[in-house]
C-alpha cells in the first residue's frame, strides 16, 4: 500500500471527525440554545419545561437552526441588494 493512499484515507478520517465534531457543536449546542431561548422567550417561559423530552429537544434544535437560516438568509439579501443598487 503506497504512502500517499495511507495519507489520504488518515486525512479522510480525520476531515470525518472534524465534520462529525462541526455539525455536533452547531447543531447541538449553538442551534439548541437559540432554539430553546427563542421558544422560552415566545411561551413567556412556560415552554419547554426543564427536563425536556427527546422530542422536545430535537424541536428546540430545529427551531434554532431555522432561526440561523432565516437570520442568515436576510443578511445576505439585505447585503447583495444594497451592493446591487
Amino acid at each position: 500500500m503506497p504512502v500517499e493512499e495511507l495519507l489520504g484515507g488518515v486525512l479522510r478520517f480525520a476531515g470525518r471527525v472534524l465534520f462529525e465534531f462541526f455539525v455536533e457543536v452547531v447543531l447541538e449546542v449553538v442551534c439548541h440554545k437559540i432554539g430553546r431561548s427563542s421558544l422560552r422567550t415566545i411561551s413567556l417561559r412556560k415552554y419547554p419545561p426543564k427536563k425536556m423530552t427527546r422530542r422536545q429537544e430535537h424541536l428546540c434544535t430545529v427551531v434554532g437552526l431555522a432561526i440561523l437560516v432565516l437570520v442568515f438568509g436576510l443578511t445576505g439579501y439585505v447585503l447583495v441588494s444594497a451592493y446591487a443598487a
